[in-house]
């Protein structure tokens, strides 16, 4: 992903004359050289590959006649996520007081808080400044800034209910919806967003825009559940728990592990469960205990496993028929495989 940071001469501007030598130092060092080192940091690139899933799987095969060919158009999809993505980690590792993210030390770590959240909010906002410089129809354009738009305020939604929840605290009933819910606002939004930023691009008509984003949804959901389930097992290895794959245990919000365990569990196994994070230090031994017990990774890998499958075989089905005529045949074949490389990639990493 090549993700253009402003250059000098932009910055007159963009500050409407109020830049001087020193203001450019001083924005160097606070703001964009930090960020420069975040990104540049490794990702799964995941949404970025979603990106281009979308655009090959609009229902159009009118990719890049005049306006765009098709491999800016997956740039600025991708520039645009992975942004996006950057920036809603650098905040939830100040909200979450996680210590390391991608390799090295979190944001605020290295420059402290105000400096990080400041750069985190920026992410937010800096790719969207970019899209103009696309040339895209007034009418795409429209479209993209109000599908991130929608999404960003569903993923503060579920950034609110993962910080607010005491997972512990919820009755055993209650605690997979919750999960359920956190996962679809938060992880899933963002894939979600990826397949919509790709089928816009891609002319993709309402009706397949929201089939689009559905199976982004599923996949961001997966990937979350694959994610937890990583953790847990290096809980269960004695790895011997980095603060990293603690947190999720330590913050008691709410996760796909905390779902299976309360739909898996009967109530009085499940008591016992809860009463593993009632004092001030979770009882890691006694939680490794219960996981293992109860073949908690097992369970939750199977069924993570089964419902991306559905979901893939339910998009095809529902879509396929209409997405064979010869136009666009080669297009939706693309499109697929992508999908399916991914599931691929979540299957391998953490089965």
């Amino acid at each position: 992903m090549k993700f253009d940071l402003p250059q000098e001469r932009e910055l007159p501007k963009l500050m409407r004359g109020l830049s001087s030598k020193k203001v450019l130092e001083i924005l160097e060092s606070t703001l964009l050289k930090p960020v420069a080192e975040f990104l540049s940091r490794p990702s799964k690139q995941l949404r970025g590959q979603l990106v281009s899933a979308g655009l090959y799987l609009a229902d159009t095969c009118d990719l890049a006649p005049s306006e765009l060919d098709q491999k800016r158009k997956c740039e600025l999809g991708e520039v645009l996520l992975e942004s996006l993505h950057a920036g809603s980690l650098v905040i939830d590792d100040i909200q979450d007081q996680s210590e390391n993210r991608r390799g090295a030390p979190t944001l605020h770590r290295q420059v402290g808080v105000p400096l990080a959240l400041n750069a985190g909010n920026w992410l937010y906002f800096w790719p969207l400044k970019q899209i103009r410089r696309f040339g895209l129809p007034e009418s795409v354009e429209l479209a993209l800034y109000r599908c991130v738009h929608d999404t960003l305020i569903r993923a503060h939604f579920g950034q609110a209910l993962d910080l607010g929840t005491e997972i512990q605290k919820l009755s055993q009933a209650e605690v997979p919806k919750i999960c359920r819910a956190s996962m679809e606002l938060k992880s899933g939004a963002l894939m979600g967003l990826a397949m919509e930023v790709g089928g816009i691009l891609g002319g993709v008509s309402e009706q397949r825009l929201d089939q689009l984003s559905k199976l982004g949804v599923s996949l961001g959901v997966s990937l979350q559940k694959f994610d937890d389930i990583g953790n847990i097992r290096a809980a269960e290895s004695g790895d011997p728990l980095s603060e990293k794959r603690q947190e999720d245990l330590r913050n008691g919000g709410p996760t796909w592990i905390w779902g299976v365990v309360a739909s898996t569990l009967d109530q009085s196994a499940y008591s016992n469960w809860v009463a593993c994070f009632e004092k001030s230090e979770i009882q890691i031994n006694k939680i490794c205990q219960v996981l293992r017990e109860h073949q908690i990774a097992e369970h939750a890998y199977e069924q993570a496993s089964e419902e991306l499958e559905k979901n893939i075989q339910e998009f095809v089905k529902t879509l396929g028929d209409a997405a064979v005529s010869d136009k666009i045949r080669s297009h939706w074949n693309q499109g697929i495989q992508i999908i399916r490389q991914i599931q691929e990639r979540l299957n391998q990493a953490y089965g």
